[in-house]
């Protein structure tokens, strides 16, 4: 009977280790998604009409998620004053032509947006170098985010993370005064 004990104790402590396996496994593969938002602010409009892009701008700081989509054509507005494109594709395309994102970027449109994408987007816009790692990786979205975390364009935060609506034009606002600033 003593030598059955170990055996049982085996068995249980094997059960709990591919119990915690498998729910560590499901975890990351769940924490791999992005939220997905259903409404979003609406970004095809005629971008000649400083209006409209007043209205983009207060609406974007009311909404608790900024999505792909919506922190696209804020960036665009930011880099060039006007967003030429008709939709989230066609901003893919050119930021991507630009070599502002990677080819390999393909979230949708309605993802929440990450600091990072936003963050390596910047750093080619403001033309931020930033340390050795920057320099010699280019902006990737860890670096970035450091980067402007260390310039104060963003606050503490992780490349992994969503942004709302008001700390993305918060984002833009500061990188505004970024550039100003600069000698």
């Amino acid at each position: 009977m003593h030598s059955e004990q170990p055996t049982r104790v085996m068995i249980v402590l094997k059960t709990w280790q591919i119990t915690a396996l498998l729910l560590l496994t499901g975890a990351a593969l769940a924490g791999c998604q992005g939220t997905l938002v259903k409404e979003t602010v609406d970004t095809e409009y005629d971008s000649a009409n400083a209006v409209a892009a007043v209205d983009f701008w207060h609406r974007v700081a009311e909404r608790p998620i900024c999505t792909n989509n919506e922190a696209l054509h804020g960036l665009l507005l930011f880099d060039e004053g006007k967003d030429i494109c008709n939709d989230y594709n066609e901003r893919l395309l050119l930021l991507k032509s630009k070599g502002y994102l990677s080819d390999s970027f393909n979230a949708p449109a309605n993802q929440a947006v990450q600091r990072g994408t936003v963050a390596k987007v910047l750093c080619h816009i403001l033309d931020i170098q930033g340390g050795l790692s920057m320099r010699l990786i280019g902006p990737h979205p860890r670096y970035a985010t450091r980067e402007l975390v260390y310039l104060e364009v963003f606050p503490p935060c992780s490349p992994n993370q969503s942004m709302s609506g008001i700390e993305f034009v918060d984002a833009i606002s500061r990188s505004e005064t970024y550039q100003e600033d600069r000698p």
